[in-house]
């Protein structure tokens, strides 16, 4: 919550709400303690990510599929990941994509920025909102790559085109590591 106590405290965002789309699996119980004392601009909300993802000016996301539902309805992002430094490190040896977001993946460049592992602190995060927020040209661009990203995965038949990218990334990541 590092992340909206800094967009809070600055006046321009002062009266932004920053709203938690919630995992379907979890209740509100598991996001007290982060709220808790931030009421007034952190919102928890479940079954709305899309009507929030929609409304959003800006977003940060977990990588996964969400990082690709932002890009498809349009949503400006940053994706932030961190796992366990032991993970982290077995993974790295293992794996090697240039990005961890779908979105990227399918696009083949950085549509967006990826925050990983120690980078996913509160401060980057706000200087990325911010520069998503204030630097139009950036902005239009993460847009603009956004149409591609929809073009590439060719409107009707969709799902069948992200499942062959994603075969794809997953077979050139595998001949890679052999």
């Amino acid at each position: 919550m590092d992340f909206a106590d800094r967009m809070h405290s600055d006046p321009a965002y002062s009266d932004y709400i920053f709203v938690v789309a919630a995992a379907p699996s979890r209740t509100l119980d598991d996001y007290k303690e982060f709220v808790e004392g931030r009421e007034e601009y952190v919102k928890v909300l479940f079954n709305e990510t899309y009507a929030a993802l929609h409304h959003a000016q800006s977003a940060v996301i977990n990588s996964g599929t969400a990082s690709l539902e932002a890009a498809l309805i349009g949503t400006p992002q940053v994706v932030a990941y961190r796992m366990s430094s032991i993970t982290y490190s077995l993974m790295k040896g293992l794996i090697k994509v240039k990005f961890i977001s779908l979105a990227n993946l399918i696009i083949g460049r950085s549509a967006f920025k990826e925050l990983l592992q120690f980078y996913v602190r509160g401060e980057n995060l706000a200087d990325e909102t911010r520069r998503i927020l204030e630097d139009k040209a950036y902005r239009e661009k993460m847009l603009s790559d956004y149409c591609e990203i929809r073009s590439l995965l060719g409107g009707r038949g969709a799902s069948a085109a992200v499942a062959k990218s994603m075969v794809e990334s997953y077979r050139e990541m595998t001949e890679r590591s052999v």
